[in-house]
């Protein structure tokens, strides 16, 4: 009877045995392989297709309009305060702006004579019209005491470098106003933008991870008519500013005019999206 009773008690004992290490690897393995892929899984964002550039381009010429309305640009001051105003308010309004102010007055000279007052109510659309008005009138004035007259076409003499370091005497315009007038004097390779823009193109997935902002410049530059530029630096600027910003809480996914083939709202998180969708009913 002693030797039975010993013989159960091994056996029970036995059969409570852990498995072993190399089993329950497998057995980790196999649960890890059966779970599905979280939404921000290396996989999921490989699948994910960059946007086409035309599909981008038109869509946020759709959202945001062309510059067919627009008088043309007939020197380098028009392309300089065209592209600064369109950073001071939104595009529609800069081009209202725009053309009031090519419509109302003769030339910039007058915009320059004109009572502060005068220049502010064209300029309503800004968020600080009296400060950009006074801004315009005191670089105009400016120029005219330096050149003995209003206009930039001095410029189409300088190098890339003297261009830069005369805006470095009148500071206050953005890199991408003083990089579209590179490109129209100098045929600076690249499409001007703000930084800010970097996440958006990076977001649809235009140049690939760890791509420089010059570089993306570059990149686009190279994929567009050159009589393009001005209108793409334009667009992108102002949809990397006011629907697509930098802070993934402030996008305006849902009103989004690119989100049907854009890759990236499949890898925000649950909170970003919610903050975005709050964000778009305030």
């Amino acid at each position: 009877m002693a030797a039975s009773s010993s013989k159960k008690k091994t056996s029970r004992s036995t059969g409570k045995k852990t498995p072993a290490p190399a089993k329950k690897a497998a057995k980790k393995a196999g649960k890890k392989a059966a779970m599905p892929a979280s939404p921000s899984s290396s996989a999921q964002e490989s699948s994910a297709k960059p946007m086409r550039l035309d599909y981008l381009l038109e869509k946020l010429e759709e959202e945001h309009g062309d510059l067919s309305t627009l008088p043309p640009l007939l020197d380098n001051l028009d392309i300089l305060f065209l592209s600064h105003l369109a950073l001071q308010m939104s595009l529609a309004d800069a081009k209202k702006a725009f053309v009031a102010i090519k419509t109302q007055f003769v030339d910039w000279n007058e915009i320059r004579i004109s009572t502060t007052g005068e220049v502010k109510e064209i300029l309503r659309g800004a968020t600080e019209p009296l400060e950009l008005a006074i801004f315009l009138k005191d670089f105009l004035q400016r120029l005219f005491l330096e050149q003995h007259h209003v206009g930039l076409e001095f410029l189409r003499d300088r190098s890339n470098p003297e261009i830069r370091s005369f805006f470095k005497k009148h500071p206050g315009f953005a890199e991408s106003s003083i990089g579209l007038l590179l490109e129209r004097v100098n045929d600076y390779p690249v499409v001007p933008l703000e930084v800010s823009t970097q996440p958006f193109l990076e977001r649809v997935g235009f140049g690939a991870a760890g791509t420089t902002p010059l570089a993306r410049q570059k990149e686009l530059y190279e994929k567009i008519p050159r009589d393009r530029v001005l209108a793409v630096s334009l667009l992108i600027n102002e949809h990397g500013r006011a629907t697509c910003p930098p802070s993934d809480e402030a996008l305006d996914c849902p009103d989004c005019p690119l989100k049907r083939g854009c890759p990236f709202p499949s890898k925000v998180t649950p909170r970003q999206r919610a903050a975005a969708l709050r964000s778009a009913g305030k």
